[in-house]
C-alpha cells in the first residue's frame, strides 16, 4: 500500500469543528490540522496556502500539515 500523497491545497472555507474546506489540483477536500499544529496553537485562515496529507481510506478527507512554502 502506498503511503498518502502530500500536497499543496488553499483553504477556502471554516467549518465547524476545526475542519477547513480546501481546493487543490486533485479537487476538493475537507481537512483538520495535525496534532502539531493544534499544540503550537497555529492560526489557518480563509486564502492561506497549506500542506495537506490525504487520508489513505478516504480521498476527500485529509490532515493540513503546515503552511506552505512560497
Amino acid at each position: 500500500m502506498t503511503p498518502p500523497a502530500t500536497l499543496e491545497a488553499t483553504v477556502v472555507a471554516e467549518l465547524p469543528q476545526q475542519l477547513f474546506r480546501l481546493d487543490s489540483n486533485e479537487g476538493q477536500l475537507v481537512a483538520g490540522p495535525s496534532e502539531e499544529f493544534r499544540r503550537l496553537g497555529v492560526s489557518i485562515r480563509t486564502g492561506q496556502r497549506v500542506l495537506v496529507r490525504r487520508a489513505s481510506l478516504d480521498p476527500g478527507r485529509g490532515v493540513i500539515l503546515g503552511h506552505a512554502r512560497g
